[in-house]
């Protein structure tokens, strides 16, 4: 099993061009028929696994992290982590829901790895939006995750080539997705 980070646009190219058996895609609810397109375009299945709620991501320190819920006007003033190898994209959640505009926010900081995005948001009042799949993680203590209310959903979905059968071990990785998802 091969872990790899990057933008949607390479998980399928890497789907399609063999180098992977399967691809994981993180993007906004209202780009599903896109992602479904291009991924039907290239010859590959593409199911969703689970539709959730997007999570805000900071630190304990962050202004925001005492709340329940976070709405996007919260965080207008506050810096805005993203993942230098998917966040560019202007496909992508982060840049399109209810009219965010990365051009808007106070600042704009790129990480390159998961790790780097924890300390990052330990150390500063930055946040990062995804989904809460991280919050049992051992790598996440000081890291809060709270529900970004009034906005699109996330979808998590699994591509794969209509010609590949699933290994053992590929469907006990997809059983682990859906469990953290909470679809089992």
């Amino acid at each position: 099993i091969c872990f790899a980070e990057g933008s949607q646009e390479e998980v399928i190219e890497h789907v399609y061009d063999g180098l992977f058996s399967l691809g994981i895609l993180i993007a906004s609810g209202d780009k599903r028929d896109y992602w479904r397109a291009t991924a039907k375009s290239r010859e590959l299945d593409y199911s969703v696994l689970a539709t959730r709620q997007p999570y805000i991501f900071v630190g304990e320190q962050n202004p925001v992290a005492q709340g329940e819920s976070v709405c996007i006007e919260q965080l207008i003033n506050l810096p805005h982590a993203t993942m230098a190898q998917s966040d560019v994209s202007p496909l992508l959640y982060c840049s399109g829901v209810n009219n965010y505009d990365y051009r808007t926010v106070a600042k704009r900081i790129l990480v390159s790895d998961r790790a780097g995005l924890y300390d990052l948001l330990r150390e500063t009042n930055a946040y990062y939006i995804g989904l809460n799949l991280g919050q049992t993680s051992l790598c996440t203590p000081g890291i809060r995750f709270l529900p970004l209310t009034n906005a699109v959903d996330i979808d998590c979905a699994l591509v794969y080539s209509k010609q590949h059968r699933l290994t053992g071990i590929e469907e006990e990785y997809i059983a682990e997705m859906k469990h953290l998802l909470g679809e089992t």
